[in-house]
């Protein structure tokens, strides 16, 4: 006979019995006599992994076994313990930021301001600075800490930044009621500076009361008048005072680690002129359009800043004070091409005002006990709940079908 069918025959008392053997039906043998071992099966695979053990309390041996849910919720609960701790883990090597609002009772601090701004469109000798607040406190033509520097009619820049009370020793003088005023060479700068249609990068920082205020750059210089703010300019100078400007930084105090960009940076407002006479060709380059010295509109630009005031201490302990800044723009458009007079006055005008609360930022670390508390929390925590789990799934599906079980013990 061939290798694929074998006949046995039994010879014995109980008669002539020939049964027909299949080699390849065999599922324990290999066709050389040795024994195979089948791959166990994922539902094994997966009741390996069950920590729950179980016992029938109807068998009359307690022997406890795995199920295949129980080792599914296990490796479920395996990964959750390991994210979570995981998790813990990092929030204790690293610090963990915490906020909370409280009343701001510190209005007797300063708040410093910074800001750089460019006017493509006026000249250095025509942007002053000017602050004023609710308490009538004024800042009149700040020039100590306002640096400047000129521009071309395509951008470039004119020379080295500049002070304007360091251009000459007798060009200005204090006078009383008034502020610091120029004597000598102004109107000429000015015409020389507008004949070139130059424009101006200012930026410097202002030092203000906590409380309610303004400062702007707007048309013609200012001066103290009976406790008035009042800007002095000839109404010829209105159509040539183009606002049109780009905000490249302003902030509010320093800067924490973290805190999200001031809202001002980066915005550019530009000023169309209604004329239709052709504009010299000006390089991308340039942040704004810029325009001639006979454009016949102007504009009022108008910031409304929400301060709110913020303190940061870090996990060194270093605290530092802030605001955090929300704004909103308004514009309103001047055209002197009419003979209707014109209500508005040419400027840029940042009015800011601080909240009455205070966030609190707190920048620490978590304590060791705070650690190994948590961490022995999360693993019990899981492990009760997987435990009632896979409890309720054993019990649920019992009635249904009789459960195929592995034993644990041998």
């Amino acid at each position: 006979m061939g290798d694929e069918d074998q006949v046995l025959i039994d010879d014995g008392n109980a008669g002539g019995r020939v049964r027909r053997r299949n080699n390849a039906d065999r599922g324990d043998d290999d066709g050389r006599g040795s024994p195979t071992r089948r791959a166990p099966s994922w539902a094994s695979r997966v009741q390996t992994a069950d920590m729950f053990g179980k016992i029938d309390s109807t068998q009359l041996d307690d022997v406890a076994f795995r199920t295949t849910a129980g080792g599914i919720v296990s490796v479920v609960c395996y990964f959750l313990m390991f994210v979570l701790f995981v998790s813990e883990t990092s929030r204790f090597l690293f610090s963990n930021r915490y906020e909370h609002l409280k009343v701001d009772t510190s209005r007797s601090q300063m708040t410093e301001i910074y800001f750089h701004i460019t006017f493509p469109a006026i000249c250095c000798a025509d942007v002053h600075v000017d602050t004023m607040d609710v308490t009538g406190e004024q800042q009149v033509n700040v020039v100590q800490s306002i640096w400047k520097t000129r521009l071309d009619m395509f951008g470039n820049a004119i020379g080295r930044e500049f002070i304007d009370k360091d251009l000459s020793p007798k060009l200005y003088i204090q006078m009383p009621g008034i502020g610091l005023m120029s004597l000598v060479g102004t109107d000429h700068r000015i015409a020389e500076q507008r004949a070139g249609h130059e424009g101006c990068i200012v930026r410097g920082t202002l030092i203000v009361n906590k409380v309610e205020g303004n400062f702007h750059v707007a048309v013609g210089r200012s001066h103290k008048s009976q406790g008035h703010h009042v800007h002095n300019f000839r109404m010829s100078d209105l159509p040539h005072f183009n606002t049109s400007h780009t905000i490249h930084a302003m902030s509010f105090g320093p800067r924490y680690s973290g805190q999200p960009e001031s809202p001002l940076n980066g915005w550019t407002r530009t000023i169309e002129p209604s004329s239709n006479r052709e504009f010299p060709p000006i390089p991308r380059r340039v942040l704004l359009n810029r325009f001639v010295a006979d454009a016949i509109v102007s504009g009022l630009f108008q910031y409304h800043i929400e301060l709110t005031p913020t303190t940061f201490k870090s996990m060194l302990g270093r605290q530092l004070h802030t605001n955090q800044v929300s704004v909103n723009d308004y514009f309103k458009r001047l055209d002197f091409t009419g003979s209707a007079s014109v209500s508005g006055m040419p400027g840029v005008f940042f009015q800011y005002k601080f909240s009455p609360f205070m966030v609190a930022i707190d920048d620490r670390r978590t304590s060791i006990v705070e650690y190994f508390t948590s961490t022995f929390a999360i693993i019990g925590g899981v492990f009760a709940v997987s435990t009632m789990i896979d409890g309720l799934i054993y019990r649920l599906s019992r009635p249904m079908r009789p459960y195929r079980s592995s034993p644990l013990l041998s």
